[in-house]
């Protein structure tokens, strides 16, 4: 059972508690102290549940049935999909080996002025994704509003819209420990209000639904192409926060047990959400989940469950915006870590505001997807095989310096992680299939299917074990021998 200094911190050798709930945490991208490091890989398992328990996975579950898959294929995607989380775990490894934030451990790869191309991109899915949460939750907020009888037309969205980022970056701005205690209690809420929900769906099943017109050539591309949007919406969306939250942990915590504790948090709420979704999408069109839910819901649940929605939105956010605060960090922006999610705070809601009162927000969302995909897989496989090929061994304090080091490279350029990176992203494209771009391979030799996320990790994987693994090892071998 964990001890009350385990989930709310534990005092450095000063006496102070350094990572507290309530409290402004102290560290950013620092490498977290061994006198500072505390709690077990299990504490890992509710900041990532809460996370999940989200309405975005319901709606990537409609997405596939609005694909034309048949509900067993759908059903069969979500659950391929999100075992994919396994990487998500692999991923949290480094964080207890560095003990600093995943963008700045990619610097071991990239170099440290060319992990500025990663962390750039990794800073913008994240914008992204606060971006479509807060647009996400201010429509539930408006739907509620409705429900309760108050009229809103879209121009009075605004206040809703600036009221969901108020709740969205709280918690954030206080920090790691506040962030672990808050989701614990999420979870536990929004887990009950998903149960009672999905004992009144069930009964309306159509278990023998056939599907509709397929978005690909066939189902078996079109299953392909639904995979790919529970990845992106999922596993592959989250590898480049993964170790942010293992990095309190200390030094030589249980890998196994870290692995195990993620998988485990972001497989259950992913397949219990997202087959809820492709349920949604046999009984409305899931276009528009939120404006559509009255249709199927009894009134005296459909406020409590909007309010499920409000409160995953919250809590996936809460781990998008804290991320994203330590990414722009990552990039070399020399400010205190609260301060960096105010920032982001501002540039999301300017985003959201485009975004909702210009576009649809199902266009937005689906578009989104394809590119974060394409971009994040093929990195995924070098920092994977970076941390495999190093086995946990970094230099900590080098990944923090401006020049020199051990991860200096040629000019502070890693170009052999650069050069995976690139093989990786561009043979991603040519095997994509999305809303904005239609990859060449994937479209005159797959059938449309969108093969993405497998060949952009396993490019980027293989490319860069081919590049880099004698040099990683040699360097691994001159710092034991000194």
């Amino acid at each position: 059972m964990t001890s009350r200094s385990e989930e709310v911190g534990m005092p450095d050798v000063h006496g102070e508690i350094v990572d507290e709930f309530g409290k402004i945490e102290i560290y950013g991208i620092d490498i977290i102290p061994e006198s500072d490091r505390h709690g077990t890989a299990k504490e890992l398992f509710w900041p990532w549940f809460s996370a999940n328990s989200t309405f975005i996975n319901m709606i990537v579950g409609g997405v596939l049935i609005l694909y034309g898959l048949n509900i067993w294929e759908a059903l069969s995607a979500v659950v391929v999909g999100n075992l994919v989380f396994l990487l998500v775990g692999v991923c949290s490894l480094p964080g207890p080996s560095a003990g600093t934030a995943t963008l700045t451990i990619s610097r071991a790869a990239f170099g440290l002025r060319g992990n500025f191309v990663p962390a750039i991109f990794s800073w913008f899915s994240t914008l992204g994704w606060e971006t479509i949460n807060i647009i996400l939750g201010t429509l539930a907020l408006r739907t509620l509003l409705q429900q309760l009888g108050l009229n809103t037309p879209k121009w009075a969205l605004a206040p809703f819209l600036v009221l969901m980022a108020l709740l969205t970056f709280a918690i954030p701005v206080l920090g790691h420990a506040t962030l672990v205690i808050a989701q614990k209690w999420l979870a536990y809420v929004l887990t009950a209000l998903t149960i009672v929900m999905a004992i009144i769906l069930l009964p309306k099943v159509h278990w023998g639904y056939a599907g509709g017109h397929l978005a690909a050539s066939n189902s078996v591309s079109t299953w392909f192409l639904g995979l790919t949007a529970v990845l992106g919406a999922g596993a592959i969306s989250w590898v480049n926060y993964a170790s942010d939250y293992s990095r309190y942990l200390p030094r030589r915590s249980d890998g196994g047990a870290i692995i195990g504790w993620v998988t485990l948090a972001t497989v259950l709420p992913g397949c219990l959400y997202g087959g809820l979704g492709v349920v949604l999408g046999t009984l409305v069109d899931t276009s528009d989940p939120i404006k559509n839910l009255p249709t199927i819901l009894p009134k005296w649940f459909l406020i409590p469950f909007l309010v499920v929605v409000i409160a995953g939105v919250i809590a996936n956010n809460v781990m998008n915006s804290y991320s994203s605060g330590l990414s722009l960090l990552a990039l070399g922006v020399r400010i205190e870590r609260y301060k960096s999610v105010f920032i982001d705070a501002v540039i999301s809601v300017g985003l959201a505001s485009v975004a909702l009162f210009i576009y649809n927000f199902s266009n937005v969302f689906t578009e989104f997807l394809g590119i974060l995909v394409i971009l994040l897989a093929p990195w995924s496989g070098v920092f994977v095989v970076d941390y495999l090929l190093r086995r946990g061994n970094y230099a900590s304090d080098d990944l923090l310096l401006s020049r020199g080091g051990s991860y200096w490279y040629s000019s502070g350029i890693g170009w052999r992680a650069i050069a995976a990176l690139a093989v990786g992203v561009v043979m991603a494209a040519l095997v994509a299939n999305t809303a904005l771009f239609q990859g060449f391979i994937a479209m005159h030799f797959l059938g449309g299917a969108d093969l993405s996320p497998i060949v952009g990790f396993f490019l980027g994987a293989g490319v860069y074990y081919a590049l880099a693994a004698s040099q990683v090892r040699e360097a691994i071998s001159v710092k034991k021998e000194s």
